[in-house]
């Protein structure tokens, strides 16, 4: 086949199966790039990886999905290939795993085009989400941690503020992290940790701070 129309044909593969993917036809969409996973095209075959892991994710067979996203991240270190494969990890409850893949991250590249690319706090916003609904309690409150930090570091917290740095924003975070501080309250002085947070950033954020210290069921 002429190198011109192997390369259309790929790329309509590619495109075609995003489409399926986007529609919610994910055994549509891997069926449809299932030849191009061992393409001799790099980027072609990581892109084919990504769809393939993320069609798997989507289907909850989170083992294989754990699989096309460990090949994706041999082939191209690429940071949302690492996130994904952290989330598959910590959807199948292998914490150990995840964490070491989530700490990939920071090292990973960051050139490769993505469909699904978020900022770094995103990541840590979903990761620690799927830790908590795994029973990771500890593990989510370490990376509620590291978006403290952020949030701190920034000082401001409106959520147009917060937003334009890709922040998620300071209610919502809370809101999904109260489950984990209510878990942990017994064996940490959480009351403490959200005054201390409070302190460290302007309003609306720091008020929004005392009201979460009222909802900690201690």
């Amino acid at each position: 086949m002429p190198l011109n129309i192997l390369k259309n044909y790929r790329e309509r593969k590619i495109k075609e199966a995003w489409k399926l993917y986007h529609d919610g036809k994910r055994e549509e969409a891997f069926r449809k790039i299932r030849l191009l996973l061992k393409s001799t095209n790099k980027e072609v075959q990581l892109e084919a990886l990504q769809i393939a892991g993320m069609a798997m994710y989507k289907l909850k067979r989170f083992d294989q999905s754990i699989n096309y996203f460990q090949k994706a991240c041999k082939l191209g270190n690429a940071r949302h290939d690492w996130f994904n494969l952290s989330m598959a990890y910590a959807k199948s409850k292998h914490v150990l795993e995840a964490e070491a893949a989530f700490n990939m991250i920071n090292g990973a590249s960051t050139k490769h085009n993505y469909q699904y690319a978020i900022s770094q706090p995103q990541m840590l916003y979903q990761y620690f989400r799927v830790l908590r609904d795994s029973g990771f309690m500890r593990e989510a409150f370490g990376r509620i941690n590291e978006l403290k930090a952020m949030y701190c570091a920034l000082y401001k917290s409106d959520d147009e503020y917060l937003a334009s740095r890709g922040m998620p924003g300071l209610s919502l975070m809370l809101r999904e992290a109260l489950p984990v501080l209510q878990s942990l309250a017994v064996e940490r002085d959480m009351t403490s940790w959200l005054e201390d947070f409070g302190k460290r950033i302007k309003e609306p954020g720091s008020q929004v701070l005392k009201e979460y210290v009222t909802l900690l069921d201690v």
